[in-house]
């Protein structure tokens, strides 16, 4: 109990000093700056090793949120949450895209289309 008010405290004190920007980094350096690629590798391995989590490469989990994102909103929704400048890279994703009602929509277009019913007028009869 005692490490989790001491991490606690020192999470609190941390986001004051950090700015807001980076506030959310998983893996932030002593003083709350981005890490560089080796030290960043490093906390990534010690993390899924702590998780007991089978090797992934760093990109993996990024690839999966953007997979399961991509079912449940439109790409650009799932550009902005990723961070991506183009759409073109938010693009490689849509092949996850869920196709369940693509055969319904296919049979609608292809249903031959029901003639409108006219009414007949009555003659009157002479």
């Amino acid at each position: 109990m005692c490490r989790r008010i001491r991490s606690s405290r020192r999470l609190a004190a941390h986001q004051k000093i950090v700015p807001h920007d980076r506030a959310g980094l998983v893996f932030p350096g002593e003083r709350g700056e981005y890490l560089d690629g080796s030290a960043l590798r490093r906390r990534y391995k010690k993390a899924l090793e702590k998780a007991k989590l089978r090797k992934l490469r760093f990109h993996d989990p990024r690839h999966t949120y953007g997979s399961i994102a991509i079912d449940q909103a439109t790409i650009v929704q799932v550009q902005a949450w990723m961070g991506h400048a183009d759409v073109q890279t938010t693009m490689k994703y849509m092949h996850h895209r869920s196709r369940a009602g693509d055969a319904r929509l296919l049979s609608a277009a292809f249903r031959p289309k029901k003639k409108p019913v006219t009414k007949r007028r009555k003659t009157a009869a002479a």
